[in-house]
């Protein structure tokens, strides 16, 4: 009696929360899709456009005259980053402190010169940061700026204009690491480094883009 009364409760529950998990499931899976729309959009549409016959990968000097075009010559006076096969154009902002509220706020505003590391031109490692997706502490037009940073090879090329200065730089090498690991220890030898948080969606941990002059 106790095991067929034992079985019938179990069964009476198992239904319930079958029903529960199904629907917690569907509710996360339809938020995260719809929090990271645009960063699965550009995902898809950078390789769909990767395989399209003739299409044309705008490198260097190429992605400065694309820019131009259509009277967009006064970009070139402010502090910005080109990464042409990306397609990533952003203002290179610098916060005004190391505090974490104020990275946040200068992030909704482009991608973020790291105060506490050298400045692009002098010697030491350049840090610019920027957002892989969504956030939740604040929304602004660059939320997704570095999203296809992970899509970077060996020989990309990262093109900065700081302080109506131009500085290329090509990609040596790409790292994932923790948020609390020491960057200048995994930095050697290395004019620029690039970090955005990873997998995307997440904050678990970090994805880094070594370059050189």
């Amino acid at each position: 009696m106790k095991k067929e009364l034992y079985k019938k409760i179990k069964a009476q529950i198992k239904g319930p929360v079958k029903n529960f998990l199904f629907i917690f499931v569907l509710t996360f899976v339809f938020i995260y899709f719809a929090f990271n729309f645009e960063v699965i959009y550009k995902n898809i549409k950078y390789e769909i456009e990767k395989r399209l016959p003739g299409k044309v990968n705008i490198i260097g000097e190429a992605a400065i005259i694309e820019v131009l075009k259509g009277g967009k010559e006064a970009k070139l006076t402010q502090d910005i980053i080109f990464i042409p096969k990306i397609n990533v154009e952003a203002p290179i902002i610098i916060p005004k402190s190391n505090s974490k509220s104020d990275l946040l706020e200068a992030l909704k505003n482009g991608v973020i010169l790291r105060p506490d590391f050298s400045l692009p031109g002098e010697n030491g490692i350049t840090v610019i940061e920027g957002h892989s997706s969504p956030n939740l502490a604040g929304f602004g037009k660059y939320n997704s700026v570095f999203s296809l940073l992970g899509k970077l090879e060996y020989g990309d090329k990262i093109i900065v204009y700081y302080n109506k200065k131009e500085y290329k730089y090509k990609v040596i090498k790409k790292i994932i690491f923790k948020p609390e690991d020491d960057i200048k220890g995994m930095a050697n030898n290395v004019d620029l480094f690039l970090v955005t948080c990873w997998p995307i969606g997440t904050n678990f941990k970090r994805i880094g883009i070594q370059a050189r002059y």
